[in-house]
């Protein structure tokens, strides 16, 4: 069972949030992370206990296969690399970044998730 950590509940992030509970196999959603009170209360009430308003409090407490990177455009690439360096797979909504300097920050990390540097 691959672990799951999803950043951002707010249309979309609440769409996978509920995808990944119910319709895809092998993965099991533990945790979520807003700044917005009303999602982890959301996140809450759809059965998620573990809700964090840090990304970095919910990296440093999980060990997770793959983070769910569904926050605000402007978030991403922080999130991606955040994600990244604590080792996870990361799968992030488009789109990636609003520049193309923001795009290469993400390509010139030097990060690997877990299962690649095994």
């Amino acid at each position: 069972m691959l672990k799951v950590g999803l950043v951002g509940l707010g249309r979309m992030g609440k769409v996978y949030a509920e995808l990944l509970m119910s319709k895809v196999k092998g993965v099991q959603l533990c945790a979520v992370c807003s700044i917005n009170d009303d999602e982890l209360a959301y996140a809450q009430e759809i059965g998620i206990t573990e809700t964090f308003s840090s990304i970095d409090d919910m990296l440093s407490s999980h060990p997770l296969d793959i983070l769910w990177v569904v926050s605000s455009t402007q978030m991403h690439v922080d999130h991606i690399i955040a994600g990244l360096k604590a080792g996870c797979h990361v799968f992030s909504e488009k789109p990636l970044a609003t520049t193309v300097e923001e795009c290469l920050r993400v390509q010139n990390r030097d990060v690997r998730c877990r299962a690649c540097v095994r």
